[in-house]
């Protein structure tokens, strides 16, 4: 069987967003989830993140890359905070290398989008940068999600911090499992029934 609990820290210079947060959970208990999780939002920037280093079971980053201000140092110290073996599991949307079009439009929207939108950057490459950063292995897939115009080109993946066996067969059913048009990565329950019995620490950079 999987952990028990978890612990749960989310991390994020915006203090605002520890409602949003609360409310989910909340949410997530609401629609019969039975895992025990607890749940602390740290004020803080992925550059530099409140947590020892090999620390975190698990890394979680959804359409987060693409506003800090320094992705190189980011991932970095999303490697350092991991686990030997722990994995890295994010979705980004990126710059579009599949559609000239798309890229063009990117490229030439991005001071505006930086400037609306709380940083957000249009121009990253970030699977690049996560293959870069010296993980064991990275498995990621390009897609492209219908009806999100600047941001749809997108990329999910897995990034480990080390080979480790029980990875190695965990992340193939992690990939199936993502929903390309809805972000649908892994329930908290499916993802629980996958991973080795324990309490888990989960850093969540928002």
């Amino acid at each position: 069987g999987g952990p028990s609990s978890l612990d749960l820290v989310g991390v994020d210079p915006n203090d605002k967003m520890k409602a949003f947060a609360t409310d989910n959970l909340a949410k997530a208990r609401v629609a019969g989830s039975e895992l025990d999780a607890s749940l602390r939002i740290v004020h803080g920037v992925a550059e530099a993140l409140p947590l020892p280093s090999k620390s975190a079971d698990a890394v979680i980053c959804t359409l987060t890359l693409c506003s800090v201000l320094d992705p190189e140092r980011a991932v970095a110290e999303i490697k350092r905070v991991l686990k030997p073996g722990a994995p890295f599991m994010f979705i980004e949307h990126v710059l579009s290398e599949d559609d000239p079009n798309l890229a063009q439009l990117q490229l030439r929207f991005n001071s505006m989008q930086i400037a609306m939108a709380d940083g957000c950057h249009l121009d990253r490459k970030t699977l690049d940068v996560i293959k870069s950063a010296g993980f064991g292995s990275v498995e990621a897939e390009r897609f492209s999600l219908p009806g999100f115009g600047l941001i749809s080109s997108q990329v999910a993946g897995i990034a480990l911090n080390l080979a480790h066996a029980w990875l190695d067969a965990f992340l193939p059913h992690v990939l199936s499992k993502i929903d390309r048009v809805n972000y649908g990565l892994l329930s908290a329950e499916q993802t629980r029934k996958d991973m080795p019995t324990s309490r888990k620490l989960l850093a969540v950079p928002f």
